[in-house]
């Protein structure tokens, strides 16, 4: 079924009841086919992806994603992160560049 929200249509799933925008389904099924041992997609079914967040020292506004291998380390060099990948976490990432925090790292950065 498809549903307009805002400027943007949503998918609803009868199957599995979620919702979702057109523009997230790749994004999502991206996560679902990835194979970093995690729950995928599962782990963060409760979270909303897409958000965005403005920073200090960055010109471009950051978006809420789940991080993929590709995204690579985070930016933060004074990250404290046991693992400096971003890959599986709760990021903020820049779709303009490549610049990319952990979740946690954030707050380094706050307006």
């Amino acid at each position: 079924m498809n549903l307009t929200h805002g400027s943007g249509s949503i998918i609803y799933c009868t199957t599995c009841a979620q919702s979702m925008h057109t523009r997230c389904v790749p994004v999502i099924l991206q996560y679902e086919q990835a194979t970093f041992g995690y729950g995928g997609v599962y782990e963060f079914l409760n979270i909303k992806f897409g958000g965005t967040l403005e920073i200090k020292d960055h010109p471009h506004r950051l978006s809420f994603v789940q991080g993929v291998e590709s995204d690579g380390d985070c930016s933060n060099s004074n990250c404290g992160e046991y693992f400096n990948k971003l890959e599986s976490g709760l990021i903020f990432k820049c779709l303009e560049c490549e610049f990319a925090l952990h979740y946690e790292c954030v707050s380094s950065f706050a307006c």
